[in-house]
């Protein structure tokens, strides 16, 4: 990877090393001037229909081509929460349905879960697998042991604790032989890893713009949702916009004084139709627009190839100093870019270091759930392998290393 790219970043002054993304992404500069640009002119500015509409069609086809989709099969959405959210209420679950997932899944996950079991009368299905190899095998287990006659799986790509990357397309597979419906939770995935929907077959795939996709703070991402299910999957009630645009066009629908409101146009039979229903916020599609575009500049294997290399030497070097890795060490197609170690000596002690790196302006984080825990490191496009080694030398520095 190109060490210039780190010019895009300008929060990187801000740090020795950044190498927390798996929280929080960095925007990139070129995202930040266009939104400057465009707050601008809409502050002088209301007749800006056209240009926001044309802005809005160009972020949907930028994260189609970063995911092999069509425009037509994405919808945004606020963040992560509100697509999953959305997508357990288009399955609608009932008492004969099963909703599996993993016990160390991102809180969002299993509080939309458990809830929507608790209103819908649905049975949640917990695998206990802290994402070992053989996950794919327990959920088909799962399904074949059940006496459920609908499925949901719902489940994160890549695992926020261990970085534990999920085979999608047999899941895929495993869930629609039975009939079921599959719901991924992409958002430690989509930017830094390749993800092909038509490939792989995911039925939804959420994914917000906080970390991977580098657009922190403006509360917005997207649902991919698969053409063949729009038709079939509804989520009422509507706004106007949620409504196929008239042939005239929506700036002739507000002034016809021949209208009926109460004869409104059909229901969108593309992902509009799970959209907020009227007006959009444009300033956040925006930046997911260009921080995006950004992304496909680079072309995302590029950046798949550079992240997995860094996590290749950091493992190195962690091996090195005899700590303790829970994420893949065997399986390259488990690695992601988040990769969890522990000093072992302790909880405590662990959480103390990264209270010390933080201290010296290298960032990383603490995770963990289910008995399980550590240090999570996770390196994106603007890293290099200088961030490993300063990461290190101030883990030396605060000398946990082998007595």
């Amino acid at each position: 990877m190109n060490k210039s790219i780190r010019l895009f970043f300008p929060a990187l002054g801000n740090y020795k090393a950044y190498l927390n993304t798996a929280s929080t992404g960095l925007m990139p500069s070129t995202t930040v001037e266009f939104i400057h640009r465009l707050v601008s002119e809409a502050s002088i500015n209301t007749d800006l229909d056209e240009y926001l509409n044309e802005i809005k069609s160009n972020a949907k086809r930028e994260i189609s081509k970063l995911i092999n989709a069509k425009p037509s099969e994405i919808a945004f959405m606020v963040q992560t929460t509100e697509c999953v959210k959305k997508a357990l209420l288009m399955s609608n679950p009932d008492n004969k349905t099963a909703i599996i997932s993993v016990d160390i899944e991102f809180p969002t996950v299993t509080s939309s879960i458990e809830s929507i079991c608790e209103f819908r009368n649905c049975k949640q299905l917990v695998l206990n697998t802290n994402f070992e190899e053989n996950l794919e095998d327990e959920i088909e287990e799962a399904i074949k042991n059940s006496v459920f006659s609908k499925y949901i799986v719902l489940i994160s790509s890549v695992n926020w604790i261990t970085g534990f990357k999920l085979d999608i397309k047999e899941v895929s597979r495993i869930v629609h032989e039975h009939g079921g419906i599959l719901i991924v939770d992409g958002v430690q995935h989509v930017g830094a890893l390749s993800i092909d929907v038509r490939k792989e077959d995911a039925d939804v795939l959420c994914c917000g713009g906080e970390k991977w996709i580098l657009t922190p703070y403006y509360g917005i991402g997207f649902m991919y949702i698969k053409e063949e299910l729009i038709s079939k999957l509804d989520l009422p009630p509507y706004g106007i916009l949620n409504r196929k645009e008239p042939e005239y066009k929506w700036s002739n629908y507000w002034p016809d004084p021949s209208k009926d409101p109460w004869h409104l146009p059909e229901v969108s039979i593309t992902a509009d139709k799970y959209e907020w229903g009227g007006g959009s916020p444009f300033i956040p599609i925006a930046a997911l627009w260009k921080s995006v575009e950004l992304i496909n500049n680079i072309e995302v294997k590029s950046i798949q190839n550079h992240v997995l290399k860094l996590r290749s030497i950091l493992v190195e070097r962690l091996l090195e100093k005899g700590f303790s890795i829970m994420s893949s060490l065997e399986n390259a197609n488990r690695f992601s870019p988040i990769l969890l170690f522990a000093t072992g000596r302790g909880l405590k002690k662990d959480m103390d270091l990264v209270k010390t790196l933080r201290s010296k302006r290298v960032m990383v984080s603490y995770r963990g759930a289910k008995g399980l825990g550590g240090i999570r490191v996770s390196p994106h496009l603007y890293n290099t392998v200088e961030d490993i080694e300063l990461l290190m030398s101030e883990v030396d520095n605060a000398k946990v290393g082998i007595d």
